[in-house]
């Protein structure tokens, strides 16, 4: 791709989104933490909207900027496409939105499954109080799965594989990009979530990359954020039920 037809404009959003973006959300993150340490109550509500309007504003400058200047929404990716690998990758999300439904039932009706959920999740504090522990929390962390997998899709995989590619082989610019979005999660503290993220941001690039249109990574991005949502909170409240049944089964017998 040539060079010279990149505006400075464009080189601005690849900084705002490959560098500044992940600097501001580990900036939020170690007040987060400061605060965690100083024992001020965590506002999920509060979080889920400082974190929407982190994604849509960046976003919707992209797009804004993308369509004052006459720019092709092809090149992001923002295309039907077609053939046998559109319809291809559109079948693999819908076996993995299947297995993902499956480890959401899973969760609310295999006790043995939600407990080891749960304990798994213990081990990471700082992720487990972002995760909804109400009904209204988890229709707000619904809400903003569906805007992470859009804006972070639109964001990362098709402008900054667009313009990296303008530098770099595919595969390259692919990769770097991949590098930025894994940056933009390292709040998540652990390496083992941390790696977890990059896998699940190689899935959606090859998906990507596989349909020629950024349509079903979009979708899939959503539906894991989702169903990650749903399988804590589900996870939880089938631990909390097993809890109590215990308690009134160890009362009754006490008080026989």
């Amino acid at each position: 791709m040539d060079i010279e037809n990149l505006t400075r404009y464009e080189i601005g959003l690849t900084v705002m989104i490959a560098l500044a973006m992940p600097v501001i959300s580990y900036l939020f993150h170690l007040r987060d933490k400061r605060e965690r340490e100083q024992g001020i109550p965590f506002d999920r509500i509060s979080s889920y909207g400082q974190t929407l309007a982190f994604l849509w504003i960046p976003a919707l400058i992209l797009l804004g900027y993308w369509f004052l200047a006459g720019r092709d929404f092809d090149l992001l990716g923002m295309i039907e496409g077609g053939g046998v690998a559109t319809v291809s990758a559109w079948g693999a999300v819908a076996v993995i939105g299947i297995l993902l439904g499956v480890q959401v039932w899973a969760a609310h009706a295999k006790p043995s499954f939600a407990q080891k959920t749960v304990e798994q999740l213990s081990d990471h504090e700082s992720t487990s109080r972002i995760l909804p522990q109400n009904k209204r929390e988890l229709m707000l962390f619904f809400l903003l799965s569906i805007s992470a997998g859009i804006t972070e899709e639109v964001m990362f995989r098709g402008f900054l594989i667009w313009i990296f590619e303008h530098w770099m082989p595919l595969w390259a610019a692919a990769f770097v990009a991949l590098l930025s979005f894994t940056a933009a999660h390292l709040y998540q503290e652990s390496a083992s979530l941390i790696a977890r993220v990059f896998l699940a941001g190689l899935v959606f690039t090859v998906v990507y990359l596989w349909a020629g249109s950024l349509w079903p990574a979009i979708v899939l991005h959503a539906l894991v954020d989702i169903a990650a949502g749903a399988t804590i909170y589900l996870a939880r409240q089938t631990v909390e039920r097993e809890n109590n049944q215990r308690e009134l089964h160890n009362t009754s017998l006490t008080r026989a």
